[in-house]
């Protein structure tokens, strides 16, 4: 399939304030009871996926995908890329490519984001899974958004990792599932 590259940015982070508010307001797990309420979370789970598919994808037509082919939350998006903007002011850049921290896991999709590279930028290709935080039970900021790292022709060893990047520093765009 090759699609015409689409900006994503307005309709992501629209979806992110939206799903972080609802979260926040209505959903969260309450904190005075010490146990952990699971129907609180899952219903949230439900809602949020159907948000996503209404606020993101609907309105950019974005093919049919089988559940094998994508689970939100679960799975990266295969036509969604997360990119750093593009950099076309040297005065305010700086020079040299354009980079970002990232924080990428130590096996394949584990509890752990300590590899020892730490940094990004434009050649890595990263597909877009879904807004993360370390608390998710009691409240929300979304401040990573948690990527699939499908190629980077210089970091070979972590092709098909998850990573998190700072949902601030970069931009979403609809793009062919080739890569380019």
């Amino acid at each position: 399939m090759n699609l015409k590259p689409m900006d994503l940015n307005r309709s992501i982070n629209r979806f992110r304030l939206a799903s972080r508010e609802l979260f926040n307001n209505y959903f969260a797990v309450p904190l005075p009871p010490a146990t952990w309420d699971y129907e609180y979370y899952d219903g949230f789970n439900y809602v949020e996926e159907r948000m996503f598919q209404a606020l993101v994808l609907d309105p950019c037509i974005v093919p049919f995908l089988s559940d094998d082919e994508y689970t939100f939350g679960l799975k990266s998006h295969p036509y969604i890329r997360v990119r750093l903007p593009e950099q076309d002011l040297d005065e305010f850049y700086g020079e040299g490519p354009l980079s970002a921290p990232i924080l990428i896991n130590r096996e394949l999709d584990s509890g752990y984001w300590d590899h020892p590279l730490h940094q990004f930028d434009n050649t890595a290709i990263l597909k877009f899974i879904c807004f993360f935080d370390w608390e998710h039970m009691h409240s929300r900021d979304y401040t990573y958004v948690r990527v699939e790292i499908t190629d980077w022709p210089t970091h070979k060893e972590v092709v098909g990792k998850h990573a998190l990047v700072e949902s601030t520093m970069v931009r979403y765009a609809l793009h062919s599932d080739d890569g380019k």
